[in-house]
């Protein structure tokens, strides 16, 4: 927990991004993070819209997996290729960088000479100085 603690405090500008990549990957389990997290100070708006985009989607590829099962007549019938399931795990992957790009597209970017936080204007404007 204090590793978690740690990491949480690093990504703390970048929270969601952050809850949405442990809910997708299966570093931890769900169970633990939804112990762990209220100790770790994770907000309940963050820990709830982080749960619901992370955890929803892939409860699809279950679902569509079952569905697919009722299905089948014989072994060859099955594929994991099937473009709905790589569409919904690539769908998945996308939701979960959505956050980080709207965070840089809308609130600016930053600036790897100084280290601050730039907007889009004024990095246009230094380009053009240059």
């Amino acid at each position: 927990m204090k590793y978690l603690r740690s990491q949480v405090e690093q990504q703390r500008g970048s929270l969601l991004s952050y809850i949405l990549f442990l809910r997708i990957t299966p570093l931890l389990p769900n169970w633990f993070i939804n112990v762990t997290s209220p100790h770790v100070g994770i907000p309940p708006r963050t820990f709830m819209l982080g749960t619901f985009l992370g955890v929803v989607p892939l409860s699809f590829i279950p679902v569509n997996a079952g569905l697919a099962l009722q299905t089948l007549t014989s072994f060859d019938d099955f594929s994991i290729w099937h473009p709905k399931t790589l569409a919904m795990i690539f769908g998945t992957g996308f939701a979960a960088l959505i956050p980080t790009l709207a965070t840089k597209w809308l609130g600016g970017q930053y600036s790897s000479k100084e280290g601050t936080k730039t907007t889009e204007q004024e990095t246009h404007k230094s380009e053009k100085k240059e």
